[in-house]
């Protein structure tokens, strides 16, 4: 009775240590994904719910073969030890049977935590799964990528391409670590994992996802980041739990999650694995907020005279990328050209020599006819990576307003984009503003409504596209939305 009271009292008065609410983690990832000091070290978690048995499962026959029982406790990497050494030292028939295992068909799944995660602007993706997720999402989504499954691939590194896949533990193509003897002599024979994990943790904001820290996988990792770092981290690291349901679960997760802290990894509490969803989604609109994509085209320039149009155009540019804004546009028809001149000036006046960085121009391709389906694809892709979306003119060479231009804001609406046209410069522009301020998620709108519709002075609309941008952008405008 007496130890009953303690442990309830112990409950009453511990609770959690929770060290980060999900909110100030959405903001703190997110402003570290902006200055390029994120990274995500995924494991088996990540892949379960796409069809990738755990190792428990993957072992459980080998286990049996042997008369042996898995319980919690037991060290898998001892299992795949004593079944090598059961067949005599070869290690073929342990690797064939991971192989058969985990070398499943991937179901892409548009809303997965995965295909959300490959998608934000990280360069830095670790794990030590075998398995093929982040590859097959990757090439989902037509982004270049350099994987590094063995320490002689970093030789192999191609520095033009933005992301780099580090699977630490090897994959289904080569080497898998698996058993006591890969892990002893790890730091042997992997010495540039360590040496550019080490680099990364001191650099950079991990999340770790998809671990139970019981994971014999990650001990060996974070005995390793303990030898490197001591008690003196540099960077800020997280992780995700669930919220246990019974008591003496809820103690040990209280104790675990202060023991992580030594290694520098602060926890982060949520209801259901399925919250993570919502949480990345949400980091991605904030980064997003960054990216600007301008639409529009232009036959003919309605009450504007053409050289202040082109002023305009290039001012809007200058101004964007003076003000730490990305650019993204489809190039369209005497309005792109305008808008990458003044993103040029820009960047040469700052001697800011990353073009790429800042300048995203994916113009529609001249050597073929596109079908719809195609279009469709090219338009999705372009605004599904901003946060804003600005709408000037758009009409065609009939002098009718462009359906692209009306497609691509409703394509902005669709993918929750907030919007800004300017309603002055007539055609495509001016219907969309009709449209959107009926709106509610645009009434942000309203308060610049007169500038918006009537003004023709280029220094007026930019300056007040600036400031709505700034406005909404601020953490006070945001709300966690659950999806």
């Amino acid at each position: 009775m007496i130890l009953q009271r303690k442990k309830e009292d112990y409950i009453r008065k511990k609770s959690f240590k929770m060290t980060v609410t999900k909110e100030k983690f959405i903001f703190e990832f997110a402003k570290a994904i902006k200055s390029n000091q994120a990274a995500i070290f995924a494991g088996a978690g990540i892949s379960q719910p796409l069809g990738i048995p755990s190792w428990k499962n993957i072992l459980e026959p080998l286990a049996n073969e042997m008369n042996l029982e898995i319980t919690n406790g037991t060290d898998l990497t001892q299992i795949a030890q004593y079944y090598v050494n059961e067949n005599n030292g070869r290690r073929t028939e342990l690797e064939e049977h991971f192989i058969h295992q985990i070398n499943k068909t991937i179901q892409i799944k548009e809303n997965s935590l995965v295909n959300i995660l490959v998608k934000l602007d990280i360069s830095s993706y670790w794990t030590t799964n075998y398995d093929m997720v982040f590859e097959r999402y990757f090439e989902y989504n037509h982004i270049k990528y350099n994987k590094i499954a063995t320490a002689s691939s970093f030789t192999t590194l191609h520095n033009t391409i933005d992301k780099i896949l580090y699977k630490m533990h090897g994959d289904l193509l080569g080497k898998m670590v698996i058993t006591k003897d890969d892990y002893e002599l790890y730091e042997q024979e992997n010495r540039p994992f360590l040496v550019a994990l080490k680099n990364e943790l001191m650099q950079k904001h991990f999340v770790f996802l998809g671990f139970s820290f019981n994971d014999p996988n990650l001990n060996y990792i974070l005995s390793d980041m303990k030898k490197m770092f001591g008690n003196l981290y540099l960077k800020k690291h997280y992780c995700f739990f669930k919220i246990p349901d019974n008591d003496n679960e809820k103690i040990e997760l209280n104790l675990k999650i202060k023991d992580l802290e030594r290694y520098g990894i602060e926890s982060v509490l949520i209801e259901s694995f399925s919250q993570l969803q919502m949480i990345f989604l949400n980091i991605m609109k904030i980064v997003l907020t960054k990216n600007i994509f301008i639409s529009g085209s232009a036959f003919e320039y309605g009450q504007w005279e053409a050289e202040k149009t082109k002023y305009f155009l290039e001012l809007l540019g200058e101004k964007l990328i003076k003000s730490n804004y990305k650019i993204y546009s489809a190039f369209g028809k005497n309005i792109g050209e305008y808008i990458l001149k003044g993103a040029v000036k820009a960047l040469v006046q700052n001697e800011n020599d990353m073009l790429k960085e800042q300048l995203e121009y994916l113009a529609f391709p001249e050597y073929k006819v596109m079908t719809l389906q195609e279009q469709e694809r090219f338009r999705k892709d372009i605004i599904r990576q901003c946060g804003w979306s600005i709408f000037v003119f758009g009409n065609r060479e009939d002098e009718t307003i462009a359906p692209g231009v009306l497609r691509e804001y409703e394509i902005s609406k669709i993918l929750d984009k907030k919007v800004i046209p300017i309603a002055s410069t007539g055609f495509a522009a001016k219907k969309i503003w009709d449209l959107s301020i009926k709106e509610q998620k645009y009434q942000y709108l309203k308060r610049y409504s007169s500038i918006l519709q009537e003004s023709m002075e280029p220094e007026i609309l930019i300056e007040v596209i600036l400031k709505i941008i700034e406005e909404q952008n601020s953490p006070s405008t945001f709300v966690m939305e659950e999806n």
